[in-house]
């Protein structure tokens, strides 16, 4: 440092005050500051303004922080930064347990880690030696964002090591913008950084949103025309059980378990045609991509006891009331507007 001062506390004990261009080293780690102060006795110094914490790819900077050279603790204040290799961390209070490669983070905390991007009120990790990747738990209005997800939840625990996370607490899971998953608890499974399968145990429900045209009938000085409005849809599924897989990221294929219902609307060239209520013990949503790589419903196949209602729009004049029809099987193509009933169709 450019100055130092030593002084007794009224205790006795030696603090030592240093100014200017402050370097100091704790094993490999290099921490540097404006100021810092530091107790012989209890090895516990502290260091303010601009201070900067390095040790191989790790490196530190925050408002002012305390080293506990006894525990081998790092506690940063204010506009706290961390990275390393594999992730970095925004918060404003970090415990750092530097031989154990884990922390505490609270208070505003971001967290990146490949290609995750997690917002919450407090989050506690673990890095694995081994894959360089992180376990953590994350509490507090929790949103993770990855490519063209986003899940909030009270809760999240990711398991680095089976690249699975659990979200706890009213979870949500919004897929593309449209797919809205769930339940009392989801569990979503990785490989290679990416989504391949999600679980909801129980109580699961999804919305799934689209857009179409509503054909309406005007009087137009005494001439009866056709106008047409863009309105938005909701899709409406529920089931027991939900398990949905994914291709590179991307929806594939969806099954409902257990008193399965889908209440969804049909369209022909965009047009609002009517909507289909169906239930079974089970239903399996099939998807595809469109010509912007959207993932659409192209098939929806109902198994066991099931049963549907088709209640045409009132603009529709192909149909001008509800149709009920039952069966083992129901499978039912979006494209071709087909419905094919088996075993005990009525």
């Amino acid at each position: 440092a450019d100055e130092l001062e030593n002084i007794t506390d009224e205790k006795g004990n030696t603090v030592q005050h240093l100014r200017g261009n402050v370097k100091f080293r704790k094993g490999e780690a290099t921490i540097t500051a404006e100021r810092a102060y530091y107790r012989n006795r209890e090895e516990i110094g502290s260091f303010v303004h601009n201070v900067r914490m390095e040790e191989d790819q790790k490196v530190l900077t925050a408002d002012s922080v305390v080293i506990n050279s006894r525990q081998d603790i790092a506690t940063s204040f204010g506009n706290t930064h961390f990275a390393d290799e594999e992730y970095h961390l925004l918060v404003d209070t970090f415990i750092f347990f530097m031989e154990a490669d884990s922390g505490i983070a609270s208070g505003d905390v971001e967290f990146t880690q490949r290609k995750q991007v997690i917002t919450a009120q407090n989050l506690t990790y673990t890095k694995h030696p081994e894959s360089g990747t992180a376990s953590y738990t994350a509490q507090g209005t929790v949103t993770i964002r990855e490519e063209n997800r986003e899940a909030t939840c009270g809760k999240s625990i990711f398991n680095a090591e089976k690249e699975m996370s659990i979200l706890l607490q009213n979870p949500v899971v919004i897929q593309e913008g449209r797919h809205k998953l769930m339940g009392e608890k989801i569990e979503l499974y990785y490989e290679d950084d990416l989504l391949h399968r999600l679980v909801i145990p129980e109580k699961a429900h999804v919305l799934y949103h689209a857009r179409g045209k509503v054909r309406q009938k005007v009087e137009l000085e005494d001439t009866l025309v056709t106008r047409y409005t863009e309105e938005e849809f909701v899709d409406d599924m529920t089931g027991s059980r939900l398990e949905a897989y994914l291709k590179e990221g991307n929806l594939d294929s969806m099954r409902l378990e257990g008193m399965a219902t889908t209440l969804y609307h049909l369209f022909e060239d965009s047009v609002y045609q009517g909507q289909n209520l169906a239930s079974g013990d089970t239903i399996t949503l099939l998807f595809s991509s469109d010509s912007s790589d959207r993932q659409d419903l192209e098939v929806i196949h109902i198994v066991g006891g099931a049963r549907g209602e088709y209640l045409p729009d009132e603009s529709t004049e192909d149909v001008d009331a509800p149709i009920v029809y039952r069966a083992d099987t129901i499978r039912y193509s979006i494209p071709d507007q087909q419905t094919q009933l088996y075993h005990d169709a009525q």
